[in-house]
C-alpha cells in the first residue's frame, strides 16, 4: 500500500484529488457514484503492453480497464483507509488498439467531500513509459 499523502514514486505535487464539482441544493457533495475515464494513447513507434496504476477514493471505487473489472476498495467503505491508502494494480494492455481506464467512484457520506486520486505508468513495447495522474485542471 502507498500512503497517498506522502511523496512517492506515484503521488507527487502534480497529482490532485478530483471530483465532478457538483453540489446539491444544500451546497454539499451529493451521495452517489460518478464515472471517470482516461484513454491511453497509442504511440506511433510502440504498442502499450502494461499498465501499473495506484488509486484511492473517498469513499470507494471500482476500477475497470478495457471494460474488465480489475479491482475495488468497496470493502473499505466507511473506513478512513478508503482514502488514506492506495491500492496498486498491474494489468496487461491491448497492444493492437484502444485502451481505456475507467473508475466508478462512490461517495457514501452525506455532507462529506468526495474525491478520487490516481496515478500510473504505461509501459510500451519499445521500453518507453508514459506517466499520468489525476489533475484538477
Amino acid at each position: 500500500m502507498l500512503d497517498v499523502f506522502s511523496e512517492t514514486l506515484f503521488f507527487n505535487s502534480t497529482t490532485n484529488w478530483i471530483w465532478t464539482g457538483e453540489q446539491n441544493s444544500l451546497g454539499v457533495t451529493p451521495v452517489g457514484s460518478r464515472a471517470f475515464r482516461y484513454n491511453i494513447n497509442q504511440l506511433s513507434s510502440a504498442s502499450p503492453t502494461c499498465l501499473t496504476v495506484a488509486l484511492a477514493a473517498d469513499n470507494g471505487y471500482v476500477l475497470y480497464v478495457n471494460g474488465v473489472r480489475i479491482g475495488d476498495n468497496l470493502n473499505k467503505l466507511g473506513l478512513t483507509s478508503s482514502f488514506t491508502e492506495a491500492e496498486v494494480y498491474s494489468v496487461p494492455l491491448n497492444s493492437a488498439g484502444a485502451n481505456v481506464i475507467a473508475v466508478n467512484a462512490t461517495n457514501v457520506d452525506v455532507g462529506s467531500r468526495a474525491a478520487l486520486i490516481a496515478t500510473g505508468v504505461v509501459q510500451y513495447s519499445d521500453g518507453s513509459q508514459t506517466r499520468f495522474g489525476t489533475r484538477n485542471t
